[in-house]
């Protein structure tokens, strides 16, 4: 939960490895909200751990799946970016980049 003056008051956010440390229950909601604090035109870049449908992981972190984060575009964002990168880390091999944008 966030201040309701909150509420479409930003124009850029910076979302770094936070919804895959939240329990999976959460994400739905968290992206939710992560929407609802850009204002029109608003941008929101995530980074983000990865993993392909249907690996495992224990957590925290839970690396998230491509379909995951486009959850955004079920939020009145559409897609400006997506990168899939490798990533040495011993939690995921795989690093999601991401841009996304309020629509108006």
């Amino acid at each position: 939960d966030y201040p309701s003056d909150w509420k479409e008051h930003f124009d850029f956010i910076f979302e770094s490895h936070t919804i895959q440390s939240l329990p999976l229950a959460l994400r739905d909601k968290t992206i939710t909200a992560i929407a609802d604090l850009l204002k029109p035109g608003g941008i929101v870049l995530t980074v983000a751990r990865g993993k392909n449908e249907g690996e495992q992981f224990d957590g925290p972190p839970w690396p998230l799946t491509i379909n995951e984060l486009k959850l955004f575009t079920m939020k009145s964002c559409k897609e400006l970016g997506f990168s899939i990168l490798a990533s040495d880390d011993a939690k995921s091999s795989l690093l999601f980049k991401a841009h996304f944008q309020k629509e108006c």
